[in-house]
C-alpha cells in the first residue's frame, strides 16, 4: 500500500466504496480508491497503479467518505509539451493560500507530482486542498492534475483552487471493423514484438519517436519490462516495423484491451495504447498502415470498439485518425500549478 497522508479532518475516515472499481483496478481491489485509475488518461493508469503496487516515500493518499486522492513524485519538473501520443471551486480564497499553492510562483526545488482524484465536485476541492498542504510539507514542486472528461465546471473548480489548464487530449473511439485500404500498406516488414530480439531496438525507435514528448520519451529497459509483464500485455498486439529483417525498428503500434465493465457501461474494449514512427521514416504511411493492421488484429481477437488518446493541438494525428473512422469521445485535461515549500 502507499503511504497514507491525510489531513487530521480526514483522519480515520471509513474508505470509499469499492463497488465501482473499473476493470484495470479490479485485480487490485484491495488498493482502496483504485477505482478513479479507470478514468485517468492510458498513460497515467499505468503510472499510478505501478505506484500503488510498488510504494515509496515519495507517494501518498488522501481519503475521504465519499472519495479518494493518490498523489506520487515524478521525475524533476520541466515545462509541460503537447502529447504527440494517440494515445486526460468550492473553497475560499484564504483555503487555497494556505495549502501552499501559487499558481504564478517559481518553485526552486525543482520537484513534480501528479494526482488523480475520484471524488464529487465538492469533496473533491477539500482532497486537492489537502494534497497540496502535504506537497509542501514535502518540499513542493509542480503538481499536475489530470482530470479525466473535463468539463468547464472542472475548469472553474480548478481555477479556484489555484491550478490552470496545460494541457488537454481527446479520447477517440471507432466501431470495429473499419473501412482500412490493405492497398495503403507499407512495404516495410511488420511482425510481432519479441523481447528478446526487439526490446533494445524498440527502445531506440521509442526514444526517437518521442524525444520531444514529456511522458513517453526516456523509456528505459526496466520500465519496458515492467509494462510487458503486466496482466494485459499481449506480443501479438505489440507490431514493430523494420526496413530489413535484422534492421532497426522504424514504427511500431503496441496494443492493448480492456474487458468490458458493466459498473460503468463501458463495452470490451481495443486501444492503440502507443504509435510511433521515428523522424526518419516519416510520411511513408507507416503510421495509417500500422493502425490500419492493429485495428484488425483487434477485431479478429472479438473486439468491436476501439479507442485511443490523442493531444487536442495534433491535428496531423487527429486527421490520420478520422480517416479510419475514429470520432470523439470525451476530451481529458491536466491541470497544473506550483505549490511552495513550507
Amino acid at each position: 500500500m502507499s503511504q497514507s497522508t491525510t489531513p487530521s479532518r480526514l483522519r480515520n475516515q471509513p474508505a470509499p466504496s469499492t463497488d465501482h472499481i473499473g476493470a484495470d483496478a479490479r485485480a487490485d481491489a484491495g488498493l482502496v480508491g483504485a477505482e478513479f485509475v479507470h478514468d485517468a488518461p492510458s498513460q497515467f493508469n499505468d503510472d499510478l497503479m505501478s505506484d500503488r503496487r510498488n510504494p515509496s516515500p515519495q507517494s501518498f493518499d488522501v481519503l475521504a467518505p465519499d472519495g479518494y486522492l493518490h498523489a506520487m513524485q515524478d521525475s524533476p519538473m520541466e515545462t509541460p509539451a503537447p502529447s504527440d501520443s494517440p494515445r486526460d471551486a468550492q473553497s475560499d480564497s484564504q483555503s487555497v493560500a494556505e495549502s501552499g499553492i501559487q499558481s504564478e510562483a517559481v518553485v526552486e526545488s525543482g520537484l513534480e507530482w501528479s494526482i488523480g482524484v475520484e471524488a464529487p465536485h465538492t469533496t473533491m476541492s477539500e482532497l486537492v486542498m489537502g494534497a497540496t498542504s502535504e506537497i509542501a510539507a514535502r518540499g513542493g514542486g509542480r503538481v499536475t492534475w489530470w482530470r479525466a472528461g473535463a468539463t468547464p465546471h472542472d475548469d472553474r473548480v480548478a481555477a479556484h483552487l489555484g491550478f490552470s489548464r496545460v494541457r488537454s487530449q481527446h479520447q477517440l473511439r471507432v466501431a470495429l471493423p473499419v473501412a482500412f485500404d490493405p492497398h495503403h500498406l507499407t512495404t516495410a516488414i511488420i511482425t510481432s514484438f519479441c523481447a528478446e530480439t526487439d526490446a533494445e531496438a524498440w527502445l531506440v525507435a521509442n526514444n526517437a519517436a518521442f524525444r520531444d514528448h514529456h511522458e513517453q520519451s526516456g523509456w528505459d529497459r526496466s520500465l519496458l519490462d515492467e509494462r510487458t509483464a503486466q496482466p494485459w500485455f499481449n506480443p501479438e498486439l505489440f507490431l514493430v516495423a523494420r526496413d530489413e529483417p535484422d534492421g532497426p525498428i522504424v514504427a511500431f503500434n503496441w496494443l492493448k484491451t480492456h474487458e468490458a465493465d458493466d459498473h460503468v457501461g463501458e463495452p470490451r474494449l481495443g486501444e492503440i495504447y502507443v504509435i510511433g514512427v521515428i523522424p526518419e521514416a516519416q510520411g511513408r504511411g507507416l503510421g495509417y498502415s500500422l493502425a490500419g493492421l492493429g485495428l484488425r488484429a483487434l477485431h479478429v481477437r472479438g473486439i468491436s470498439t476501439a479507442m485511443l488518446f490523442v493531444a487536442a493541438d495534433n491535428a496531423k494525428a487527429i486527421a490520420l485518425y478520422r480517416r479510419l473512422g475514429f470520432a470523439m469521445h470525451r476530451t481529458d485535461a491536466a491541470y497544473s500549478t506550483s505549490v511552495t515549500a513550507l
